[in-house]
């Protein structure tokens, strides 16, 4: 309750100086401009969302994640304003990762990524990151974040379908896939977790040194899929 009501607090104290930043640039220091055009505006919204991204990165604390929160939130009011979707889904996903990352709130977490999946699944160009979000809710719904095993599972198995009709092609380059297989393993989902690592080559999985352990989540759910995978403690299919 101390962690939640000090996390509101200092969010409260920042959003004031959302506005500054959203009508005077990138700083909330610097002098009044206008924004005369759609492209200005939307490399606007990018500039917004990169320093809250260079804030949000460093994870070093409480106060760092919520001082990357006006950033993003300025960012999203401004593409509202522009009403430019794929600017909207970017937004949302990165106001998810904040809340994600604070880990008080699996609830509002969920809301953001999933309005984010609701509004990537509108691009067809932007299946990748559709995707992505989809796996991103799974997780938020797993024991880890909302201890909610069954809403986990129903989120997983509509994803494996739809990926289950994606062109190789595409596939191929979703190699997050071991992220879905991982996330099934922690609710004990190993058949449906080897069916996601059946979706993706084993040598196209590698780790990012900058975001996910994609190859390490590949063995952590192998290992658990050869452990658990043949016996009674696999409780969904």
């Amino acid at each position: 309750m101390v962690r939640k009501s000090l996390f509101n607090f200092i969010c409260a104290l920042l959003l004031l100086t959302a506005t500054c930043i959203l009508f005077a640039g990138c700083n909330p220091s610097s002098s009044p401009k206008k924004l005369n055009s759609f492209k200005e505006d939307s490399l606007q919204v990018r500039r917004l969302m990169q320093l809250g991204d260079s804030v949000y990165s460093k994870r070093s604390s409480i106060a760092t994640i919520a001082q990357s929160l006006p950033y993003f939130d300025s960012a999203y009011s401004l593409a509202q304003r522009l009403n430019d979707t794929a600017l909207l889904a970017s937004t949302t996903l990165y106001i998810g990762n904040v809340y994600n990352a604070w880990n008080g709130e699996p609830k509002t977490t969920i809301k953001f990524y999933s309005k984010s999946v609701e509004l990537f699944g509108r691009l067809p160009t932007k299946q990748l990151q559709y995707f992505y979000t989809r796996y991103l809710v799974a997780h938020a719904w797993d024991p880890e974040k909302a201890t909610d095993s069954v809403r986990c599972v129903q989120v997983l198995s509509a994803a494996l379908k739809d990926l289950q009709r994606v062109p190789d092609s595409i596939l191929q380059k979703f190699i997050f896939l071991s992220d879905y297989a991982w996330v099934a393993s922690n609710v004990k989902a190993y058949n449906m977790a080897s069916q996601f690592l059946q979706l993706v080559p084993r040598n196209r999985i590698i780790n990012d040194p900058e975001s996910n352990n994609y190859l390490d989540h590949y063995y952590l759910a192998k290992a658990r899929m050869d452990i658990f995978g043949d016996n009674k403690k696999n409780l969904f299919t």
